[in-house]
């Protein structure tokens, strides 16, 4: 049986922390690294961060469309259930209930794979 007050349970929370992507644009003309909830990319135009709500503002908005901003709506779907994630994970720590962290974890491999999959529509 897991015992739900270790703080172990939180590490895959720590996925918020680490870059989810690392890219090269062209032949060097730019490169960025893209966490969950923003992304930073520096192009021969200049240096910018952008959040996953502006991505997905831009693709409501009509600014991009395509593979691309399906590939955005994907990636604003995972992030919305990563923060569910965690959210419940952390209501499963104060309420110390075992059946919400089962649960929380399949919304972790479904936050994954979609991941993967805005990966996969976007690079190829």
């Amino acid at each position: 049986m897991i015992e739900i007050r270790r703080p172990g349970i939180l590490i895959p929370s720590l996925f918020f922390l680490v870059p989810v992507n690392i890219y090269i644009l062209g032949d060097w003309n730019g490169a960025g690294l893209q966490w969950a909830l923003f992304r930073y990319q520096r192009t021969a135009g200049g240096e910018s961060l952008v959040s996953s709500t502006r991505d997905l503002t831009s693709v409501i908005t009509g600014m991009v469309s395509g593979m691309n901003g399906l590939a955005i709506s994907l990636w604003s779907l995972a992030v919305f259930l990563l923060l569910l994630y965690f959210v419940l994970t952390l209501w499963a720590v104060v309420t110390e209930n075992l059946t919400i962290v089962q649960k929380s974890s399949l919304i972790l491999v479904i936050c994954g794979l979609l991941f993967l999959l805005s990966d996969m529509v976007q690079f190829g």
